[in-house]
């Protein structure tokens, strides 16, 4: 089951990529709110305290963790990434050049949805990991000496 969600995570982050995002006031909307573009240009968004990109690599940390069986750092980062990424809806205005100039997000695309279904599967996988871990855990017998 965790590793069912863990690909189900990759899945819906790579379809937020063929979504918009979010939809911004610009002639250009498409050039801004798109996936692959955001992925490439996102990291500007650092330069002006805008840190929901780094949920990216973070997101990324956490699969290499799943594949190498680190449930703990697995689950740390995975809650990071989702919180970093949920810090985009606190937003209402996002950079569209290095001037910079500002324009209002008017609405949220199907992009951003995947994008944080994503991070938030690969957190319930972590979770459900490390509660079979626990289940499954060996129980230490106390033994009193008389």
């Amino acid at each position: 089951m965790g590793t069912f969600l863990v690909v189900l995570s990759a899945v819906c982050w790579i379809l937020g990529l063929t979504q918009t995002s979010f939809l911004i006031q610009h002639e250009l909307p498409e050039l801004y709110a798109r996936g692959p573009g955001l992925l490439i240009i996102g990291w500007l968004g650092l330069r002006y305290g805008i840190v929901a990109w780094l949920a990216n690599p973070v997101y990324f940390y956490a699969l290499t963790c799943a594949l190498n069986k680190q449930t703990r750092r697995g689950l740390i980062a995975a809650v990071i990434a989702l919180l970093l990424g949920l810090s985009f809806l606190f937003l209402r205005q996002v950079p569209i050049s290095f001037k910079p100039q500002w324009v209002d997000i008017t609405a949220y695309g199907w992009g951003l949805r995947w994008w944080l279904l994503s991070l938030a599967l690969l957190c319930v996988a972590f979770l459900y990991q490390a509660f079979c871990e626990w289940r499954t855990a060996p129980t230490v017998q106390i033994l009193d000496e008389e």
